[in-house]
Formats: C-alpha cells, structure tokens, sequence
C-alpha cells in the first residue's frame, strides 16, 4: 500500500449541491491494481513442472483442473504434476 496526501478544492454530491467549507482531514487507502503474469511460455517433458509466476500486488491462487496436482496453490513458483 502506498500513502498519498489529497487535497480538495471543491466536494459536489449527487443532488448537485456544493459543500461549503471543506476543512479536516481523512485518510484514503489506494490499491494498485494486480497484472497477471503467469510467467514465461515453456516446453516440458515429465511429469512435475515448476511454475514461474511473476508477483504482483496483492496475492494470486492458481486454479487447475481436478487431475492435476499442486503442491501448494498460492506460491507463484509451485510445483505441479
């Protein structure tokens, strides 16, 4: 998460009306959006493949068919077979 500091120079809600007096301070959490990568194109030959996501914000969860087995879902480097 980063921090950044907002100022407001004029708040107008749904009805069109203007806020008056805009004073104090709050605090709002931005979140950047996650990219999928799910890492280079590849050949493989056998059984067990390792997996070579590349991390974003926030946390992915690979999804597989029910035949294929993973060692651990959420780990962007696991091992499948």
């Amino acid at each position: 998460m980063t921090v950044f500091n907002y100022s407001l120079q004029s708040v107008t809600d749904n009805n069109g009306c203007i806020a008056t007096l805009l004073s104090g301070t709050r605090k709002a959490n931005v979140y950047r959006v996650p990219v999928a990568n799910a890492g280079p194109d590849d050949e493989i030959c056998g059984p067990k493949y390792t997996l070579a996501a590349v991390k974003s914000d926030g946390a992915g969860l690979w999804t597989f068919p029910a035949q294929v087995l993973s060692s651990v879902p959420t780990d962007p480097k696991t091992t499948i077979q």
